[in-house]
């Protein structure tokens, strides 16, 4: 991970730990999908589509697909999307990964839209840091 955040540091995007709210400028920051699901909805525990039996999986990714199209679409910035539907049968890895990175689009969305007023950084620039969104509130 560190050497491709000095590559994408030589091509210009700074550390985003220091932003400001809406800054202009090309940022680099590090998320975690599960981290941010647990407060951005409110769970008590990860939402489990990474391992298991693949039907236990579908559920879960179907699980996540709602919480998002549901919750993310109130939020400031609202995530206005057409998530791609959990097949019934086969690989479900395609619809994890697409699933995955809209979070994690809207999670870089939330930090600049944000940044620390409704966003937790752990770290710091200095030694590494990660963005995790507060919870959003119930509606």
């Amino acid at each position: 991970m560190i050497a491709f955040s000095e590559r994408l540091e030589a091509v210009g995007f700074q550390y985003g730990a220091s932003m400001r709210k809406q800054q202009s400028g090309r940022f680099q920051i590090e998320v975690h999908p599960h981290a941010a699901t647990i407060n951005l909805f409110g769970l008590e525990r990860i939402v489990r589509y990474k391992r298991g039996p693949r039907e236990a999986r579908a559920r879960e990714l179907r699980r996540l697909r709602r919480l998002m199209l549901t919750r993310l679409s109130r939020t400031e910035p609202p995530l206005l999307s057409c998530l791609p539907g959990v097949p019934r049968a086969g690989n479900t890895k395609p619809v994890e990964d697409k699933l995955d990175a809209v979070l994690c689009a809207f999670i870089a969305a939330h930090w600049w839209h944000w940044v620390t007023e409704r966003n937790v950084l752990y770290g710091d620039e200095d030694n590494g840091f990660i963005v995790v969104p507060v919870a959003l509130p119930r509606t």
